[in-house]
């Protein structure tokens, strides 16, 4: 529900808790996966790179590897590739 706030900063904390949490608990955050995606690749949205490794790390969990590695390579700022 946060991550559907008008306002960007709430936005972005619900980002921080859910990245906080999501190892545990990304079952429940499943149906936010659409949502991710759309802030993961939004130019103007300040924080895009935690939005996406949330989604990569949503992908990893339910299997999809290619959708994973796709969005972790958005988020070069938490992804270490070596």
């Amino acid at each position: 529900a946060l991550l559907e706030d008008p306002n960007v900063q709430v936005q972005v904390e619900a980002l921080k808790a859910l990245n906080a949490l999501i190892s545990s608990n990304w079952h429940e955050m499943a149906a936010s996966l659409s949502l991710l995606a759309t802030l993961a690749t939004n130019e103007k949205f300040p924080e895009r790179q935690l939005a996406a490794i949330l989604a990569s790390k949503m992908q990893f969990y339910l299997g999809d590897l290619d959708g994973a590695v796709r969005f972790a390579l958005l988020a070069p700022n938490y992804f270490d590739g070596e």
